[in-house]
């Protein structure tokens, strides 16, 4: 049989194809038994996911309870096994393969799905096989992008009230150092508490545009401010400590709640499942093929 004739509905005698299933090995007690075999190019289509993905199945009887578990293709031949007793003649009509494909066509729209992930927030969709680190890094990478924006306000902000701290500090020391100290000894003394909390200054400043490098380094290692004690700094007021570590510790706070709502955005996703339409079935190959069982003929 030629492999036009194969491929056909029908020979050019009106017969239905007809293969034969290679035996795993010769034995004579083996006879064959006749299974439809249909192969077919099924296609899910989704516009709103943007998916077209087509796989090519093959299907022997029962759509359910395969006649071959793991049918290999290769071992379809267009000859009978001489160590498998004769077949029979083939039963099968071409008006019953209809009905059976059309059987078929049926079960595949009600039960077969493909299934992705969709994450609502930012209308994305997983591709076909595409492994959930990918899918997630993806959505990241838009939760990134949504939340920059308040990132960048929050940085301004706390710039602002520390620069905002700084001038209070510098109000309250200006009328000292016009009056001049009485003793040097004064005099050097403020200098270097002046130069401490400039250091401080220097420091907490340091440390909060450490906070908002980038995302990324919020995504990566999200920061946290630890508490200091007050006699970390020789010649810093009490109250100048407490404020610029108050400040730190809400800068801190602050982004570990932007974190979160990142992880929230990133996990909001849900399996998103594409059906199949009757039309997107195809019929490539459709035969009788007679399967090797023992105790048949």
């Amino acid at each position: 049989m030629s492999e036009q004739e194969i491929r056909g509905t029908t020979t050019s005698a009106g017969r239905v194809a007809e293969l034969w299933y290679e035996p795993d090995a010769a034995d004579g007690s083996l006879g064959y038994r006749p299974a439809v075999l249909v192969e077919c190019l099924v296609s899910f289509r989704s516009l709103k996911a943007g998916i077209s993905h087509s796989e090519e199945r093959t299907y022997t009887v029962d759509w359910d309870v395969p006649a071959v578990d793991g049918l290999d293709a290769a071992r379809l031949g267009e000859r009978p096994s001489p160590a498998v007793r004769p077949a029979p003649s083939a039963a099968v009509s071409a008006e019953r393969f209809q009905e059976i494909e059309a059987d078929l066509v049926d079960a595949l729209a009600r039960r077969e799905r493909l299934v992705v992930l969709y994450n609502p927030l930012f209308q994305i969709f997983s591709g076909v096989g595409e492994p959930i680190e990918d899918f997630l890094a993806r959505a990241g990478e838009a939760a990134l992008a949504s939340l920059e924006p308040e990132l960048k306000q929050l940085k301004q902000t706390f710039e602002l009230r520390l620069e905002q701290v700084r001038e209070a500090q510098g109000r309250e020391a200006k009328p000292g150092l016009d009056a001049g100290p009485e003793d040097p000894d004064d005099g050097r003394a403020e200098i270097d508490r002046r130069l401490v909390r400039r250091t401080e200054f220097f420091e907490a400043e340091h440390r909060l545009a450490s906070l908002f490098t980038g995302m990324a380094g919020l995504v990566l290692n999200i920061p946290r401010i630890m508490p200091r004690g007050s006699h970390d700094r020789v010649g810093s007021t009490v109250e100048l400590h407490e404020d610029l570590v108050r400040l730190e510790q809400e800068a801190s706070e602050a982004l570990n709640d932007l974190y979160t709502r990142y992880l929230d955005m990133v996990r909001s996703y849900d399996e998103f499942a594409i059906g199949i339409q009757p039309n997107n079935v195809r019929i490539l190959r459709r035969a009788v093929v007679w399967v090797p069982v023992a105790g048949e003929g």
